[in-house]
């Protein structure tokens, strides 16, 4: 139960110690969080720092293997490109070495 006081000064000092001891109980548990978060912050840290790491090598790795495809298809589309011109070139070598011929040595014609 509790005890009524009558003075009200009496009122206003317990008021004070209650509220004192309410504020150093606060700040108590304040300071022991904080300490507790101190300690914890380094592990954190270091946990942060290795999922950020890891999360930078996957997409490293990705845009490795993406770069690797590209330029395996350019170098695909080159050779393809290349066939092509080395067909073109082999069906029209003969009229291509008459038409040089003929460019460096015109005069040939007129004899």
């Amino acid at each position: 139960m509790v005890k009524k006081l009558e003075n009200p000064i009496q009122q206003v000092l317990e008021a004070e110690r209650a509220a004192e001891a309410q504020i150093a109980t606060a700040r108590q548990e304040a300071e022991t969080a904080v300490t507790e978060a101190r300690k914890q912050a380094p592990s954190i840290l270091r946990r942060n720092e290795t999922r950020t790491q890891r999360a930078v090598e996957r997409y490293a790795e990705q845009q490795s293997h993406l770069l690797e495809t590209k330029a395996q298809a350019l170098r695909q589309k080159a050779e393809d490109k290349l066939g092509d011109e080395q067909v073109l070139l082999d069906e029209h070598f003969d009229q291509i070495v008459e038409e040089i011929f003929n460019d460096v040595w015109p005069q040939h014609d007129q004899e």
